[in-house]
């Protein structure tokens, strides 16, 4: 199964709207936090927890400034291959292989703490950058370099 969702990007924020519920998806968080205990996506049900160190729908909403339904974490991302395509809006799930044709493929890598990662070059020297969806900004691992 496949399905393709527009995405509203809010302040750099991932959302997505299935069903009449608006789904942010954070690849920086490890589990999926929801109003309910569970969310209905691609056809099956999957458990959610209502709070995440305290904090519910209400309080996320409420540091976002924009009303969300579910936040989407890692334990539920991790379920399915993901394609975003910011250009166009979208983002695909899919419970097999997604076709790709693009000039660029940047391939997803675990971290050591379960984030999302790629390795990029950047004049010549690997970077490690990690992908958080749910943040304004992602970060890179920052390593001193002698410029001649």
């Amino acid at each position: 199964m496949m399905k393709t969702f527009h995405i509203d990007l809010y302040d750099g924020h991932l959302i997505l709207e299935d069903n009449g519920i608006k789904v942010l998806v954070d690849t920086g968080c490890p589990v999926t936090i929801g109003k309910d205990t569970h969310i209905d996506f691609m056809g099956q049900q999957y458990p959610c927890s209502t709070d995440f160190f305290g904090k519910g729908i209400p309080e996320i909403s409420a540091l976002m400034g924009y009303d969300v339904d579910v936040l989407m974490g890692l334990d539920l991302i991790v379920q399915f291959y993901v394609q975003t395509d910011y250009e166009k809006k979208e983002i695909t799930f899919s419970t097999g292989i997604i076709p790709f044709e693009s000039i660029c493929n940047v391939p997803i890598i675990q971290g050591g703490m379960g984030e999302v990662c790629v390795d990029l070059f950047v004049k010549g020297k690997c970077v490690r950058l990690a992908l958080d969806t749910g943040a304004k900004i992602s970060y890179i691992h920052y390593c001193p370099v002698k410029v001649d």
